[in-house]
């Protein structure tokens, strides 16, 4: 048995994309082996240990989407993307490149070359299945095929919010840059979606995404993601976690941009 479905998470810095990743992880609904060597557990344990909050960069676990794409499940699937492009959010473009270079180590000179999903898609069947048969990867192929299926999921906050974030943290515009003053304009970094001042680089995402969470909806209001289809209850575990996140901020910054 295959699993169903693989959710592309993307957000951008400083919108509570770790939160979100192991909030969804602790559901026990995803495949959860993605940390490498250690376990989801510890991960959540050792990352949320965060005495100082200008080093809240310092532990974080970043997972391999290729071994996720590549791992064998009966779960669904989450591949996780900070800052990413669109080309790689919403058409593959970094697995295209990794089987690109496998293609490349068994290719006839006369076979057409893979630069796109399409092409792969449109290979001729009798390469496909040389591929299939040699290169040992048919989880990648599959989900490159769109056999596999494929939602995408933006996590998202108010660009206001964000920036408080990010300035905290030293995340995203602060990041190694701990003396860098708070924005004050934003005019030149925002665009409006929905009513709603967000960073620009933030808006296509918002605009072509299936499924669009805002983080204060995610950590007042986690039963909203049952409506979404992400999870099917929030558990002690998820809860935890987000009221330990809340003790990791200042009251005062959490009431400025609205997180109960």
């Amino acid at each position: 048995m295959t699993h169903q479905y693989t959710y592309n998470i993307g957000y951008r810095g400083g919108s509570g994309g770790f939160l979100f990743l192991h909030f969804l992880l602790l559901s026990d609904q995803y495949y959860n082996d993605i940390f490498g060597n250690v376990d989801l557990s510890d991960v959540v344990k050792q990352q949320w240990n965060i005495a100082n909050h200008s080093e809240w960069k310092n532990t974080e676990f970043w997972p391999n989407n290729h071994a996720i794409v590549e791992a064998k499940t009966d779960l669904d699937k989450l591949l996780y993307f900070c800052n990413p492009t669109a080309e790689d959010f919403f058409q593959k473009k970094h697995t295209v490149d990794i089987v690109a270079k496998w293609y490349q180590d068994i290719k006839d000179p006369a076979w057409p070359i893979i630069t796109s999903v399409d092409d792969f898609v449109n290979l001729p069947q009798w390469i496909s299945d040389e591929m299939y048969n040699t290169l040992e990867c048919k989880n990648t192929l599959l989900y490159l095929a769109d056999k596999d299926k494929t939602k995408t999921v933006w996590l998202y906050t108010d660009f206001d919010s964000q920036n408080e974030l990010a300035y905290y943290k030293k995340a995203y515009f602060y990041y190694d840059q701990p003396d860098k003053e708070k924005i004050q304009k934003s005019t030149d970094l925002t665009e409006t979606w929905q009513n709603l001042k967000v960073d620009k680089n933030a808006a296509y995402f918002l605009n072509h995404s299936d499924i669009q969470i805002k983080l204060q909806d995610l950590v007042n209001s986690p039963d909203s993601l049952i409506d979404h289809g992400l999870i099917t209850h929030v558990s002690q575990k998820q809860h935890d976690l987000l009221k330990h996140w809340k003790s990791l901020h200042p009251p005062e910054l959490l009431n400025k941009i609205g997180i109960k």
